[in-house]
């Protein structure tokens, strides 16, 4: 997961810039990160960019410091440090209260959310943080562990808190319920302790975790699911219906997210049942965010533009790809297919003779035809033959979902049906395809979308 926003406030503020005191008494102090900017800070707390500005009497050429505080005006009602935290999967608007100690309304007015409901993972969300007495600098950011306590139909709090052995009185307070006599409909509840984090999830579901969030166009994504008892699970990762597999202790799904993704939220969900009878539902929106892509511009045949074209050697590699293999046949990192250097990135976004046409689905190795060309990882070749793009090419099944494929070649030295280690030859560098030279085009794809194959070179999955 990635690390809170907030982390850096908890460092000791050593540069405290003076602010005029009409400003200051306006509203609530931010206190300023590194990489932050005066249109960064105003997006992020939902105010105009004037407006930030005449707060605190600065100007749009002001350059800002790490640690100068800056007053965020229109938060009527709110006062004393802000910061932000990022939502995990599994909270919702009722455990972010509880676990930041801050008012549900007042995190609701805070960010501005309209739909509580719609709290999606990977999100940063404003919180406010306690002050030391001094008031110069903001405390340990408060968080609450525990765990969730789902109540069946028409038990009172006396009963539920008995049978699990928690207190009643600490179920009320931490609840901020009025009395232990109270009967419930399946609602849940929050009990304090156990340093876990607080989570929403339905029984039997243990926990869900996901690799990073948020999630990055173009990444290869792992989820983690925990079950109690024999109950089976599926679920889906945006378009993607997720292929579980089930390990010791948990379910485990690898899921490509797309290059051309548009960002924003990602939808999440899981369906958990035994004997075909459903017991319980997850879902949650994650946030996606754009990579880091560059802009190429290469002069090609023209003929091999035609989208028909382009359209018809999808369909036909989306087939090749779609079985999934329950067994693994790699562990650990994937090897480079060539040594030689990197001429095209994956996900560079293209423009061919003039005109934008597309993504880089792979990474492109320089070569010289005949160059050996290694195979990735172990696995069984799936195909080998000529394509109108990709030129001659082999496509290797690594179990789980994932395939390789390496375009362009001059030769085959492997045949469908083989089994192949890493590092076996598997075929020769060529200039066959779509092509402004010889080289080899090395693709990644993960439950039939491609994915940065370089990060399969540096990351360990799953």
């Amino acid at each position: 997961m990635r690390s809170l926003g907030w982390v850096s406030l908890l460092l000791l503020v050593t540069l405290l810039w003076p602010q005029p005191a009409s400003a200051q008494s306006q509203g609530p102090v931010y206190v300023v990160q590194p990489g932050d900017s005066l249109s960064l800070i105003a997006r992020t707390f939902g105010v105009s960019l004037n407006d930030l500005l005449a707060a605190n009497d600065l100007t749009v050429n002001t350059v800002i410091q790490p640690g100068q505080r800056l007053v965020i005006p229109g938060l009527e009602g709110v006062t004393g440090l802000l910061g932000t935290a990022t939502v995990e999967l599994g909270e919702n608007i009722d455990i972010l209260s509880r676990r930041y100690q801050v008012p549900r309304e007042a995190l609701l007015s805070l960010n501005h959310v309209a739909n509580p409901d719609r709290i999606y993972a990977g999100e940063a969300l404003v919180i406010t943080l306690p002050q030391s007495s001094a008031g110069n600098q903001p405390q340990a950011l408060p968080t609450i562990d525990g765990w969730t306590l789902q109540l069946d139909q028409g038990v009172p709090l006396l009963a539920a808190a008995a049978s699990q052995g928690v207190s009643p009185w600490s179920l009320m307070i931490s609840n901020g319920l009025l009395s232990p006599a109270l009967q419930f409909s399946g609602e849940q509840l929050v009990a304090l302790g156990g340093n876990q984090p607080l989570r929403s999830w339905p029984w039997p579901i243990e926990d869900v975790h996901l690799r990073d969030l948020p999630l990055v166009q173009g990444s290869t994504e792992e989820v983690y699911v925990q079950l109690t008892g024999g109950a089976t699970l599926e679920g889906s990762l945006g378009p993607s219906a997720l292929h579980f597999i089930q390990l010791p202790g948990q379910w485990i799904a690898l899921q490509g997210i797309s290059a051309v993704a548009g960002p924003g939220t990602f939808p999440f969900e899981l369906g958990v049942s035994a004997q075909e009878k459903p017991l319980a539902g997850f879902a949650q929106d994650v946030l996606l965010v754009a990579g880091n892509f560059v802009t190429e511009t290469l002069s090609v045949n023209p003929e091999l533009l035609d989208p028909s074209v382009n359209s018809q050697e999808a369909q036909e590699m989306a087939q090749v790809v779609a079985p999934f293999t329950a067994q693994r046949d790699w562990n650990g990192l994937f090897q480079r297919p060539l040594s030689s250097g990197i001429t095209s990135p994956f996900g560079a976004r293209r423009v061919y003779n003039g005109a934008s046409a597309g993504v880089h689905s792979g990474v492109d190795f320089a070569g010289q035809v005949g160059t050996p060309i290694h195979a990735a990882a172990p696995g069984k070749v799936v195909f080998t033959g000529p394509l109108e793009i990709c030129g001659n090419a082999t496509l290797i099944d690594h179990g789980w979902g994932v395939y390789t494929r390496y375009c362009h070649q001059s030769e085959f030295d492997v045949k469908v049906g083989d089994l192949v280690q890493a590092g076996q030859v598997i075929g020769k560098v060529g200039a066959t395809g779509r092509v402004t030279g010889p080289h080899l085009h090395w693709e990644v794809w993960v439950n039939g979308v491609q994915v940065n194959p370089l990060e399969w070179l540096s990351v360990q999955f799953p």
